[in-house]
């Protein structure tokens, strides 16, 4: 560490996110925002500011606490406007958060800044969903999966359409534990813990238990 550079911090912040500690994120940044043992002097140092309450909101997302996660996402637009992620993720928490209207404006805002195509189906099927359209949900989230290279995006959207998939009803549980299989198969173990979890509880609906392989996953129920 290196005390008065804002950097550093950030830095910390964001190991600790990597690593998935999410409370211990949330309890470190929270710490440093409330007694800033830095200053800021420049543009540059105030985007990094903004990422440490971009960093706190997404650990808090990661904690499904989505009241803190948009508070901290719209501190972080209020450091810096110009970041296209900050406004996808703050359209995504107002839209779990029920706030669909504005979380279609902030997704206006990030498509100006040039939101890319995988971050932009993920938001749209984040507002689908949280307006209750199951087919447009899950069109926009497989899309997301088909199109990203970004594996935390991939990750979310999966764990998404395993809830629209379990909202829709016994007769998607299959396509359900497919999806959730890929997804396990797809990813670092790091980054997949969430997804056996899910894979777990679908699994424990299946009459016998048995797992299956997974098929190739197209667009539409």
């Amino acid at each position: 560490m290196v005390p008065g550079r804002v950097e550093a911090y950030e830095k910390e912040i964001l190991r600790l996110y990597t690593l998935g500690s999410y409370r211990e994120a949330v309890n470190y940044g929270r710490d440093v925002l409330n007694n800033p043992p830095f200053t800021i002097e420049n543009k540059a140092e105030e985007g990094l500011l903004g990422d440490i309450y971009y960093i706190v909101g997404n650990s808090y997302f990661e904690l499904e606490d989505y009241g803190n996660a948009l508070s901290f996402f719209k501190e972080a637009l209020n450091h810096s406007r110009s970041n296209s992620g900050y406004f996808s993720d703050y359209a995504v928490a107002l839209a779990k958060t029920g706030n669909t209207d504005q979380a279609e404006a902030a997704l206006s805002e990030a498509l100006a800044l040039g939101l890319g195509q995988d971050f932009v189906y993920m938001v749209q099927g984040e507002i689908a969903f949280a307006k209750g359209d199951n087919s447009a949900a899950l069109n926009h989230l497989l899309l997301s999966i088909h199109t990203t290279k970004d594996e935390n995006l991939f990750r979310r959207a999966a764990l998404l359409c395993s809830q629209v998939y379990e909202r829709m009803g016994e007769g998607y549980l299959d396509a359900r534990i497919a999806l959730l299989e890929e997804a396990e198969g797809t990813l670092k173990l790091e980054s997949s813990m969430h997804i056996t979890e899910e894979l777990a509880e679908a699994m424990s609906e299946r009459p016998g238990k048995r797992r299956c392989s997974a098929g190739n996953i197209t667009a539409g129920p």
